[in-house]
């Protein structure tokens, strides 16, 4: 069988049917706009033999059906016996040009000689859009380049992009790149006071975008007044779309002897939802505490909560005593009491949320003692808790401990459980990586 024409249509045709046993054919498409499609399904040809193009059918088991795709038009085909390459001739390829209107020497024209700035004016090398002696959608008003319109203050284009890169709106505030670090404040107060055994809600249901939150809080009783110097924090994340709560967590922080010993407490960590209430509750039975308080987010990640109390006031929060050390240095604590026989010393850490490790001397101390963290009171449970406990025999020895710590403040307890007394030296360091 030779050379044979084919009409594909949208109705989609055996190929084999048209073709000499065990002969292959190149199939040519000679149209100079619409394609034609084969496929191995009498269901589905996508596979598309454009204009001007051709494919090689070999002798395959396997069908071959062609179609236009399901498109209404006529393609008049070439089936070539043995065929392995067709070339379009020039004139078909010029005809596919016009055709597709492309650029051909009446649109060249058009565009040099054309003189109303609607196209660029090639033969005298000026472009009037970059000009400004035309609107487009470069340029806003007639006389300004794309540079004067980057640039000129009525425009607002460049002031719009820095509202938006610092704020996320067009319309918002300027300011630097959120990644720096962006800090947008969600409540803050100076002074507030809450009652004994009361509570008060410092921030309720504010949305927040950003992946972390920090805070600082400052605290303190009435001078010399009080049993119990704490404040309780709970954070309560929420889904803004389903009104789901997501996380809920409790931290505790100090409040400090009178005014002139407020004690301040930082805290940071992740944000868990687009939502966020935050409740104080003063956990003192009858005094009122006093807060000063920010809880902002901002734009750095941070991998997990972290509270800490960087420095002791020069007096002791009521009812309890200071040990020596410096928190903001890493030195949680470092205590070495004479502690009588069958004695007990105490003193309050500063709070620190992350790992420590205790370091215990009693080398030389011929006496027994006994170390523990426990609750300052019922801040953790009904019936207070214990941390870590751990005992040195007579004689003495020097041992090292890694410890959770909760979130809030705990107590350190040397017990001298002999009959003399002695001053073994204990440590605290902070431990963040």
């Amino acid at each position: 069988m030779g050379m044979q024409p084919i009409n594909v249509t949208a109705k989609p045709q055996r190929m084999q049917s048209f073709m000499v046993v065990n002969s292959s054919f190149l199939l040519v498409n000679p149209d100079i706009v619409n394609p034609i499609f084969i496929g191995n399904d009498p269901g589905s040809q996508f596979v598309s033999v454009p204009p001007l193009g051709s494919v090689t059918i070999g002798t395959s088991k396997q069908d071959v059906w062609v179609s236009t795709n399901g498109g209404n038009y006529t393609v008049a085909a070439y089936l070539l016996p043995e065929g392995t390459n067709w070339t379009p001739s020039p004139a078909q390829v010029a005809a596919q040009i016009q055709a597709l209107g492309l650029a051909t020497e009446a649109t060249q024209q058009l565009v040099q000689t054309d003189t109303s700035n609607t196209h660029l004016d090639l033969a005298l090398g000026t472009n009037p859009m970059l000009q400004g002696s035309v609107t487009s959608a470069l340029v806003s008003t007639i006389g300004k380049s794309i540079a004067q319109d980057m640039l000129h203050g009525n425009a607002g284009t460049t002031s719009e992009i820095a509202a938006l890169l610092a704020s996320g709106s067009p319309s918002g505030a300027m300011g630097g790149i959120p990644l720096l670090r962006f800090t947008q404040k969600l409540g803050s107060a100076s002074g507030q006071t809450i009652l004994g055994l009361n509570s008060n809600p410092l921030i309720t249901f504010i949305p927040v975008n950003q992946p972390s939150y920090e805070c600082t809080f400052i605290a303190n009783l009435p001078a010399a007044a009080g049993t119990v110097p704490f404040v309780q924090l709970t954070f309560q994340w929420n889904d803004n779309a389903t009104g789901l709560v997501n996380d809920s967590e409790t931290f505790i922080i100090t409040s400090g002897n009178g005014s002139a010993n407020a004690i301040t407490t930082y805290l940071s960590g992740p944000v868990r939802g687009d939502i966020l209430s935050v409740n104080a509750f003063n956990l003192d039975p009858a005094q009122t505490v006093t807060l000063t308080w920010v809880i902002n987010t901002i734009s750095h990640v941070v991998s997990h909560d972290r509270l800490v109390q960087p420095n002791y006031a020069p007096t002791a929060p009521v009812g309890f005593t200071n040990p020596n050390g410096s928190p903001s240095t890493g030195l949680v604590a470092t205590i070495n009491p004479t502690v009588g026989s069958n004695a007990t010393s105490i003193r309050l850490l500063a709070t620190y949320s992350g790992k420590v490790n205790v370091n215990i001397n009693a080398r030389g101390q011929s006496d027994n003692f006994s170390y523990a963290l426990v609750d300052p009171g019922t801040l953790y449970s009904t019936s207070g808790a214990s941390f870590f406990s751990q005992d040195t025999p007579a004689g003495g020895s020097q041992l090292n401990a890694n410890i959770n710590m909760p979130n809030g403040p705990v107590l350190y307890q040397v017990i001298n459980r002999s009959t003399t007394a002695g001053a073994p030296t204990c440590s605290i360091t902070r431990d963040e990586y």
